[in-house]
């Protein structure tokens, strides 16, 4: 399994949907696989528990359920689609609440908001860790690729634009990873020279890669 995460996730999948052509599952598998580390971590989560892919159930690693989805996606018909810890539905996009994924009913937590007071689903933290109701989202109306951007030309100008771009979206794929990874920067450039093992978010040693 260390050596070749790869082909144990095709073989288990391979097992189960004999009618599916494996070129396409090794397709899926290495679109959704990412790194070595992430491979492995999918590969012994299946190696410990394969039942997931018939249940579709979490608790499980986030890549297994994207995994899940595109395995259906791609005609699996014996690989169960992720399913709501709560509800047992089943979901072609989900929410995370640590290692269980939920459906859009009952996967956002409410809390008060700290605009309105009123209690209500998550929609986003501020820079603060306070939260905000949907009704009240971030005023901070910079993009935040571009701070990132601004802020890696402050240390390397020769660097390239779309070079950095590129390796910022891959770091951070969705805008809320994004913004959370220029707040950590901007309190703390030193973190792209070297101190990145210090970082609080985990974007910031993705963009080393």
């Amino acid at each position: 399994m260390l050596a070749d995460p790869l082909s144990v996730v095709i073989d288990l999948v391979a097992g189960l949907e004999p009618d599916l052509d494996r070129a396409c599952i090794t397709e899926v598998v290495t679109g959704v696989g990412g790194g070595r580390a992430k491979r492995r971590r999918v590969a012994q989560a299946l190696l410990d528990r394969p039942g997931i892919l018939t249940d579709g159930r979490s608790p499980a690693p986030e890549a297994i359920g994207k995994l899940l989805t595109a395995l259906r996606d791609a005609g699996a018909v014996n690989v169960q689609a992720p399913v709501c810890a709560e509800c047992g539905k089943a979901m072609r996009a989900f929410q995370r609440r640590g290692q269980d994924w939920y459906c859009g009913v009952h996967g956002p937590q409410a809390a008060a908001c700290v605009v309105c007071g009123n209690v209500r689903p998550i929609a986003q933290r501020d820079r603060q860790h306070q939260l905000h109701c949907w009704q009240h989202p971030l005023s901070d109306d910079r993009d935040p690729t571009q701070v990132l951007i601004d802020l890696v030309a402050d240390i390397d100008p020769a660097l390239d634009t779309p070079i950095v771009t590129a390796a910022i979206r891959t770091a951070a794929p969705r805008a809320g990873q994004r913004r959370r990874l220029a707040w950590a920067l901007q309190d703390h450039p030193e973190l792209l020279a070297g101190a990145g093992a210090q970082a609080s978010v985990p974007t910031v040693l993705r963009s080393y890669d």
